[in-house]
């Protein structure tokens, strides 16, 4: 059954819901991860060095030991940020806490670039599920873009998880051990999550058709945009346009039919510049 939502308030109320709802979901993947992650470290912690030269052993008889003793407040950290995050969504984003890329410390960088990395095959499964999503918040939000710590972001998840692992004093090569059984659990956990997502709003009349081929018709042209997030728009949409007639740009779609692809907005792209210039130096 689809109900109809027709004033700015709701369009607001209903894109805090999907967000509400979407990290209710992931919550409990967070708690699923830890066990994931120990069972990792205790089948690494059985392999025979002499047979697997590449695995270091006390690497990971000290990282299995680590997260044992740790794994509760590894736990407690992360669906604490995970929750946190929610209220954060919007602040500060614009300005992510970088007046110059002097104050940008390594362990920052390094924590952006395994999170990215984290990140990476999410945006991938979830193709075209993730790309939709942020169409349709944009288009209740009246937006360009997803802001930088946007929960339906899954860097955001994926930074909130490493911090936690860090702020455990686990170190980064112990992070390595683990990260193949996270990318698997968010790359199953969180395209299902945005799936969910997206039919809680079809089911409230948001976007129930998308026209992509419209969005790559003339990459870079705003009309393009405005036309895809307007196709189809049956009741709602046209509830909307009659209450909010002046509605900016949508975001444009830069990534491929179903690449969930998205950029950074103006402001953003000095600072975004500088820093993926520092990770380049350092790799």
């Amino acid at each position: 059954m689809v109900t109809l939502i027709s004033s700015a308030h709701q369009f607001h109320r209903i894109a805090q819901q999907v967000r509400e709802r979407f990290v209710q979901a992931l919550d409990a993947a967070i708690v699923d991860l830890t066990g994931q992650m120990q069972n990792r470290l205790m089948a690494l912690a059985q392999v025979d060095p002499r047979t697997n030269p590449g695995v270091d052993a006390h690497l990971v008889h000290e990282a299995a030991s680590q997260f044992w003793s740790n794994r509760q407040t590894w736990i407690t950290t992360a669906r604490g940020e995970w929750r946190d995050a929610l209220g954060r969504v919007g602040i500060g984003a614009s300005q992510p806490g970088l007046k110059g890329l002097g104050l940008i410390d390594d362990e920052l960088i390094e924590r952006k670039i395994i999170a990215s990395r984290l990140a990476a095959p999410v945006i991938e499964a979830a193709g075209s599920e993730f790309s939709d999503l942020r169409l349709r918040i944009q288009h209740l939000e009246r937006s360009s873009e997803l802001v930088a710590n946007d929960v339906l972001l899954p860097d955001t998840l994926a930074q909130i998880l490493v911090k936690a692992w860090v702020d455990c004093r686990l170190t980064r090569p112990m992070w390595a051990l683990v990260h193949p059984v996270v990318e698997a659990v968010l790359v199953h956990r969180v395209p299902d999550a945005y799936r969910q997502a997206n039919r809680y709003l079809i089911e409230h009349g948001v976007m129930a058709e998308i026209d992509m081929r419209t969005l790559m018709r003339r990459p870079g042209s705003g009309d393009d945009a405005q036309a895809a997030a307007t196709a189809q728009p049956g009741r709602a949409q046209q509830a909307w346009q009659r209450t909010v007639p002046d509605r900016p740009e949508p975001a444009r779609f830069t990534g491929r039919p179903g690449g969930g692809g998205y950029r950074p907005t103006v402001h953003g792209r000095s600072a975004g510049c500088a820093f993926f210039g520092a990770c380049a130096r350092r790799l």
